[in-house]
């Protein structure tokens, strides 16, 4: 997969701090590796992510600590990061307008 803004995840790791920014690069590594021709292929390694929609996909990071949520373009191969923070900012988005927003 290619990860649009990966500059994203790096700002990301740094505002939140070190622990963050280590789980976020294991997440883009292994998600640089995958080939996820489905939402299936997702849910099929990561039991605890959430699906918005057919594109949408909410991982957790730090055992839940911290929101990540990705946009996947399954035919393209591309994922196109669209927020990350910590639950409480999470709770205030408009998931839905998020996720159908553009890429």
């Amino acid at each position: 997969m290619r990860i649009i803004a990966k500059s994203r995840l790096d700002e990301y790791g740094k505002k939140y701090g070190s622990e963050a920014g280590k789980q976020l690069k294991a997440w883009y590594q292994e998600a640089k590796e995958a080939e996820w021709r489905s939402p299936q292929d997702i849910l099929n390694r990561y039991k605890n992510a959430d699906l918005i929609g057919a594109e949408c996909v909410i991982f957790n990071i730090c055992h839940n600590r911290y929101r990540l949520i990705v946009k996947v373009w399954y035919g393209g191969q591309e994922i196109y990061i669209k927020f990350f923070g910590t639950h409480a900012e999470y709770d205030r988005l408009d998931l839905r307008g998020l996720c159908d927003a553009g890429k």
